[in-house]
């Protein structure tokens, strides 16, 4: 912040009452914050350059700004806890100042981050809520370095899918003018996290391997192990692509994913596969044919595919690539050795972590 006391005019204070705080914010520009608030026997009145700005209220309180509401920028919001009301002040990142006895509310409307304290969760009785979109690049008081050895650590045992991409990373500091506020809270509190699938297909955009909508989390930087925990998932909006959780602690949060191991919806199909039956071909009832052999749809993102014979033999093992973006494998009905399987009947088992699923398939050629 550069601006300095030369560029405020004048300002006077009025007090009715016990108790008097007043916050004087010092900005990058020469339009300096004023403010006229009153709550029940509680004033104060300040006078600073020239602005005009809108009154905002809510309940016994109301705040108004010396420097319009339509120069705000985009990305600020009037927040409001039970009846207090608070603009935006003008930092970078912004900050937003809330009591310790009433519920604080905060949208980031670029960053689709809602956050919910609730009312005497934190000790502090006056203190300020701000954001930030890049931690990783420009901490505010995380070692960026704990994040990057945290994400290192996730993918070299869950692999690409858990990958921390800059964009899913956030930020979250509580404090005032002495120190961070690093206590767990004292009552349950609320986030809602954004995902990107513009396209809607279940797939995050830009991530690879193919990172499924289904598989994302909210995780928290244990900065004492440098490695990412996962938080209790409270409910998914899939129409506004929005993941809510619970939330415990100021700190950094990033939304990951995690390899699809599910099996239970896993098929086979054609069955029967008849390729010079009378039934040949590709349709609807049909029967296949030898080109495009048997297909195994939904499968999971990593695992293999294993095909017995009814006496336990196994004659064929499929290894699942892991960068499938749709979730099939054609069989060529082939041994390992390249060689055709015989006519009959064949159990096919799909085995992904500690998850499988067994299914029949006839052959007839």
């Amino acid at each position: 912040m550069n601006t300095t006391k030369s560029q405020v005019s004048s300002l006077k204070s009025q007090v009715t009452g016990c108790m008097l705080l007043i916050t004087i914010c010092y900005l990058p520009f020469t339009a300096v914050y004023a403010s006229i608030s009153q709550a029940g026997d509680y004033s104060v009145e300040s006078s600073i350059t020239s602005g005009g700005g809108n009154l905002v209220s809510e309940g016994d309180y109301s705040s108004k700004g010396g420097i319009a509401q339509s120069n705000i920028p985009s990305n600020a919001q009037i927040t409001r806890g039970g009846t207090y009301a608070n603009r935006l002040g003008f930092y970078n990142p912004p900050h937003f100042a809330f009591q310790k006895s009433l519920a604080a509310s905060v949208y980031y409307p670029s960053a689709r981050i809602a956050l919910n304290v609730s009312a005497n969760a934190v000790t502090k009785e006056v203190y300020d809520i701000t954001f930030n979109k890049n931690p990783q690049a420009s901490p505010m008081f995380v070692d960026a370095g704990k994040i990057i050895d945290a994400t290192n650590k996730i993918k070299h045992n869950e692999g690409g899918w858990s990958d921390a991409r800059p964009e899913n990373i956030y930020e979250i500091a509580l404090f005032d003018e002495e120190s961070f506020y690093t206590e767990p809270f004292l009552k349950p509190c609320a986030m809602s996290l954004p995902y990107n699938d513009s396209n809607l297909d279940g797939l995050i955009d830009g991530a690879y391997p193919p990172v499924r909508a289904s598989t994302l989390k909210v995780w928290v930087l244990d900065e004492e192990s440098e490695a990412w925990v996962k938080m209790p998932e409270l409910q998914v909006d899939t129409n506004s692509r929005l993941i809510t959780t619970s939330f415990k602690i100021a700190g950094v949060y990033a939304m990951l994913g995690l390899a699809d191991t599910s099996v239970d919806i896993v098929y086979s199909y054609p069955v029967p596969f008849r390729p010079y039956g009378p039934n040949a071909g590709l349709g609807a009832g049909q029967t296949g044919t030898e080109s495009d052999g048997i297909t195994f749809s939904n499968l999971p993102q990593k695992g293999r595919i294993e095909i017995y014979t009814l006496d336990g033999r196994l004659v064929k093992t499929i290894q699942i690539p892991e960068n499938l973006t749709i979730p099939k494998i054609k069989w060529n009905a082939a041994t390992d050795s390249g060689s055709k399987v015989a006519s009959g009947v064949y159990i096919w088992r799909v085995v992904s972590d500690s998850n499988s699923k067994t299914g029949k398939l006839m052959i007839i050629w």
